[in-house]
C-alpha cells in the first residue's frame, strides 16, 4: 500500500493545487503503516532469550520484588518449555499479584515484563469498572460491554480482556488495583485460568494458555488474608484507602505473590533524575536550546520532599516536575522563548524548597 501510494504521490505532485491534500494523504498513509507495524505479533522468544531479557528487569529500590518476579517468570517459562517437549501437563497461564504500598513501581515493573518478553499488554484500571452497574465485574472485565471511562461516558467501547487475548494470544494482562474490584467469583475465574487455561463466556471457551496476568494491589500479602468472605478497608503506609480481601486458599496457593516495599529518599533520587531528564532538561534543550542546571544537592532536597509526602513516587509527577517546569517557564519568558535565536545557548538554574515543595529558577 505504502509503495503504491508513494508512486501516486510522485505523479500527483505535478498538480500544485492539490499538493496540500496529497501531503495529508501521505501523513495518513504514514500513520497507517506505523499502526500496521505495531499490530504485527512478535515471534515467540526462546527460553534462552527469555532468561537473557529478564536480566534487564529492574525497579528502583525493589530488588527483592524484581528477583522474585524474575524467578517466577523463569520457572513458569521452563515448565511451559518442558510441557511442550514432553507432553507433561503444567500451569496453563500464570497469575502474579504485585502487592504492597502505593506508588512504588508495581505497574512500572508489570509494563517492563511485557516489553522484555515482547508481548502485547493490556492494562485495566479499577476506575473503569462501574461498581454500581447491574453488569457483574466479571462481565465488565471479560465479557462484551460498554466500559464506563473515567469521564462517565459510555459511548466508547474498549476491548475486554477476552477481546484482547483472542486478538493477541499469549499477551500480558495487568489488572491495576485488583483489591478494589475483587470478588470471590473473579478469584474463581483466575484460578480456572491458571488450572485449565480457559475462560468460558456465554458458553464460549476462550484459550488463555500462555497468558501472563499481573494483579497490582495494596494488599498486605497472603499471610494477612481475612478469614471472612468480606473486604476490609485499611489505610496503607502511603495513605491510600484500600482493602484486604478474603481470597480463597485454593486461589492464594496458585497465585505467585511478589511483595513491594516503601522507598527511602535515596531510592527516589534515580527516579527523579530519570523524570527530570525526560520531562524537563531534554524538552527545554531540544525545543528552545536552553540548558537546565539542577545540582545533585537540589535533587536530594526534592527526594526528601517526596519521601516526606509518604505517597510513593506519585508526588514526582504530580507536584515536583510541574513546579520545576513552571519555574523555568517564568524565567524563559524573560529570556525570550518566542525567538529560538534569543534562547539558544542560554542556561537556567533550578532550586527547590523541600518544606513547601516549590521550585524556583534563575538565569545563569
Amino acid at each position: 500500500i505504502s509503495s503504491g501510494v508513494e508512486k501516486f504521490l510522485k505523479f500527483a505532485n505535478n498538480f500544485g493545487s492539490l499538493d496540500y491534500t496529497f501531503q495529508n494523504v501521505q501523513r495518513t498513509v504514514g500513520k497507517f503503516t506505523s499502526w500496521a507495524e505495531k499490530q504485527q505479533e512478535p515471534l515467540p522468544l526462546s527460553l534462552a532469550d527469555i532468561a537473557s531479557n529478564l536480566k534487564n528487569l529492574y525497579a528502583y529500590g525493589q530488588g527483592k520484588a524484581v528477583e522474585i518476579a524474575r524467578n517466577h517468570l523463569l520457572d513458569w517459562a521452563i515448565q511451559k518449555d518442558l510441557s511442550e517437549k514432553t507432553g507433561e501437563p503444567c500451569s496453563n497461564a500464570m497469575v502474579m499479584n504485585f502487592f504492597g504500598v502505593s506508588g512504588v513501581g508495581k505497574s512500572f515493573l508489570a509494563q517492563q515484563i511485557a516489553e522484555l518478553l515482547q508481548r502485547k499488554c493490556l492494562t485495566i484500571s479499577s476506575s473503569i469498572v462501574d461498581k454500581e452497574s447491574s453488569v457483574s465485574v466479571i462481565d465488565q472485565l471479560f465479557g462484551a460491554h460498554k466500559y464506563r471511562n473515567p469521564y462517565g461516558s459510555e459511548s466508547e467501547e474498549d476491548p475486554t480482556i477476552v477481546d484482547f487475548v483472542k486478538r493477541f494470544p499469549g499477551s500480558v494482562i495487568v489488572i491495576d488495583e485488583y483489591d478494589k474490584v475483587w470478588t470471590k467469583q473473579l478469584d474463581e475465574v483466575l484460578r480456572n485460568i491458571i488450572d485449565y487455561g480457559v475462560v468460558t463466556i456465554r458458553n464460549q471457551k476462550i484459550d488463555f494458555s500462555g497468558t501472563i496476568i499481573i494483579l497490582t494491589s495494596n494488599e498486605k500479602g497472603p499471610e494477612k488474608i481475612l478469614a471472612s468472605g468480606e473486604k476490609q478497608n485499611h489505610v496503607d503506609t502511603t495513605g491510600s484507602i484500600t482493602y484486604n480481601v478474603a481470597h480463597d486458599k485454593s486461589f492464594s496457593n496458585r497465585v505467585r505473590w511478589v511483595p513491594f516495599v516503601n522507598l527511602s529518599f535515596k531510592e527516589y533520587i534515580p527516579i527523579l533524575k530519570d523524570h527530570i531528564y525526560e520531562r524537563v532538561t531534554e524538552y527545554w534543550e531540544k525545543v528552545f536550546g536552553i540548558k537546565i542546571n539542577i545540582k545533585n544537592s537540589v535533587i536530594e532536597k526534592m527526594s526528601k520532599f517526596v519521601e516526606k509526602q509518604n505517597q510513593g513516587a506519585r508526588p514526582i509527577d504530580q507536584q515536583v516536575i510541574p513546579s520545576i517546569n513552571h519555574a523555568i517557564f517564568e524565567v524563559a519568558k524573560e529570556i525570550g522563548i518566542d525567538n529560538i535565536e534569543k534562547s539558544k545557548g542560554k542556561s537556567i538554574s533550578v532550586e527547590f524548597d523541600s518544606s513547601s515543595g516549590e521550585a524556583s529558577a534563575s538565569a545563569s
